[in-house]
């Protein structure tokens, strides 16, 4: 189990950020898990939702706009938790279960209504099989 976690730290994983939450053209990135982690572990408190930039933990067909039919891979699996479950509700099993890992608050968060998200990096890219078109 800690020889997984190890194998995940040394990893690099595919990322792209794009700059503002309208923005459709990818900026690849290839992280290091550590430093994947701390970019997305740091509040950064934005004026609207708008402003805020996105990423995804995807590799995208290069030059190409964010779609599923130009996903290339997928480097970790994100979950959305927006109904005001409290993260340490879940965490004490992702770890007993071996599981990297980290959470992080989402731009609608408030303590009244926690929303956040979780992120597991996968071991190995999982390639995309996104529907051909008709």
């Amino acid at each position: 189990m800690k020889q997984n976690i190890q194998n995940q730290l040394n990893q690099t994983f595919n990322v792209s950020f794009f700059t503002t939450h309208y923005s459709s053209q990818p900026e690849a990135k290839e992280l290091a898990y550590g430093s994947f982690r701390k970019k997305f572990s740091v509040f950064q408190q934005r004026a609207t939702k708008e402003a805020v930039s996105l990423w995804s933990p995807a590799r995208f067909v290069e030059g190409a706009k964010r779609s599923i039919a130009n996903t290339i891979e997928v480097s970790a699996i994100t979950l959305d938790f927006d109904n005001g479950t409290d993260w340490t509700d879940f965490i004490d099993e992702w770890k007993s279960k071996g599981y990297a890992f980290w959470v992080h608050n989402t731009y609608s968060h408030t303590e009244e209504k926690p929303k956040w998200r979780a992120v597991f990096p996968l071991l190995d890219p999982c390639p995309s099989e996104a529907p051909s078109s008709p």
